[in-house]
């Protein structure tokens, strides 16, 4: 009851267009809840831009050498070292497999 009483003014800036909006009579349990999510939804989105946009720059410069892991992405050229038709086919095969294994379990 002590967070639903009491009645704030909330401010409201668009993250993109920067326009803000002002609420009146807001519960103070709302407004601290829509407070701590905001803040921690626009931290971690800066910091998932942040991380990737070093990801994507560091493979634009340094492509990993040896294996690849299937975390990057194939461009679709057979030839590419980011090609995984390999996997793929090996995973069509494995999928083929489990559906005959179910089938003669039926």
């Amino acid at each position: 009851m002590a967070f639903l009483v009491p009645k704030v003014e909330v401010t409201v800036e668009s993250y993109y267009s920067g326009e803000v909006a002002v609420i009146d009579n807001v519960p103070v349990g709302v407004a601290a809840v829509g407070q701590v999510m905001s803040t921690v939804g626009v931290s971690l989105t800066e910091l998932f831009e942040t991380a990737l946009a070093t990801a994507v720059q560091t493979l634009q410069t340094q492509p990993p050498a040896g294996d690849v892991s299937l975390f990057f992405v194939s461009d679709g050229r057979s030839d590419s070292p980011w090609s995984f038709s390999d996997e793929v086919e090996q995973l069509r095969q494995q999928l083929a497999d489990l559906e005959k294994a179910l089938k003669d379990l039926q």
